[in-house]
């Protein structure tokens, strides 16, 4: 990493080094960053608790409790310069304690670390879920559970095995946080280096696409499976595909025509903001029998593509 110093027009070599050679501590400064900045993990995440020791027949506790946007929990489990060889089975201890949480509880628990009422508490969860108050117990809150974890660096063992829980479905994730001294000051470079990157996602979306293409007869019938479910026909996969890529992720504008570019499919493309929706004859469209559904990102309604 280096700093440009604009007066002499040179680039100035930034070190990088350890948590440990600058005194930095897993959960008195680590920790305490995440809980105050959850988005620098990549994504808008809302902390439910820190330090959560609750349960009733083990007195283990785990760093981080969080909700993302869609409503699932989220394990952080934080190391500093070492994830050691066993961090994603620690992982997966906690989330299944929290799999069980039902609204109330999670209501409790976020009174409980954010000293705030039950009221209070409705409210902030249903301003992160975008929500409507009264159908917060409509709303889908821990279907799923999901795994951060997060070290300067991760061992064989635990990329391995990360991988492999990802191939079963499992969604968990590897954040990398790297620090670097620049005099007096501490930076960090973060980055999440599982999953793979969007390009990496957008050529396998690609991939299936275009073998779709080639295998469908005139009026296409082709079924996919994903996700573990068969049968999904081609408007569906490809909605289900761009719901969970997002959900996932903080996206900009730009992200999410870098992910899913126009030539992936048909003349509308994948997505297109639903206010500038066109015929292809130019005019707006206004009918939805090619479009299905809508996301947010960057403020503007967007629709997928059902061409």
């Amino acid at each position: 990493m280096y700093k440009v110093n604009k007066s002499s027009k040179k680039l100035e070599k930034i070190d990088e080094g350890s948590f440990k050679q600058y005194g930095i501590k897993e959960r008195q400064d680590i920790q305490e960053w995440i809980a105050s900045t959850p988005d620098c993990l990549g994504e808008n995440l809302l902390i439910i608790a820190k330090e959560f020791a609750d349960f009733d027949k083990t007195k283990e506790r785990f760093d981080l409790l969080a909700m993302d946007e869609v409503g699932n929990l989220v394990i952080i489990e934080n190391k500093a310069d070492d994830s050691g060889s066993n961090v994603e089975w620690q992982a997966i201890k906690y989330v299944a304690y929290v799999s069980t949480f039902t609204k109330d509880q999670i209501l409790k628990i976020y009174c409980k670390y954010h000293a705030v009422d039950e009221e209070t508490a409705k409210n902030q969860l249903c301003d992160f879920l975008d929500v409507e108050i009264k159908k917060f117990y409509e709303t889908e809150i821990n279907d799923h559970q999901r795994i951060i974890l997060v070290s300067r660096s991760f061992r064989d063992e635990v990329t391995s095995a990360v991988t492999w829980l990802r191939d079963q479905k499992i969604d968990i994730s590897c954040v990398q946080i790297t620090p670097y001294s620049n005099n007096e000051e501490i930076i960090l470079d973060i980055d999440i280096i599982i999953p793979q990157t969007i390009n990496d996602y957008t050529m396998k979306m690609r991939e299936k696409i275009e073998v779709a293409k080639e295998e469908a007869s005139p009026k296409d019938y082709t079924t996919y499976s994903y996700d573990g479910i068969s049968h999904y026909k081609k408007n569906r996969f490809v909605e289900k595909v761009v719901r969970d890529y997002c959900s996932s992720r903080s996206l900009s504008e730009k992200d999410l025509f870098i992910a899913f570019p126009d030539e992936l499919q048909g003349s509308f493309g994948v997505v297109r903001e639903v206010s500038k929706a066109k015929t292809k004859e130019g005019k707006e469209y206004k009918s939805s029998h090619y479009f299905i559904d809508s996301l947010v990102v960057d403020g503007k309604k967007y629709w997928i593509s059902s061409e």
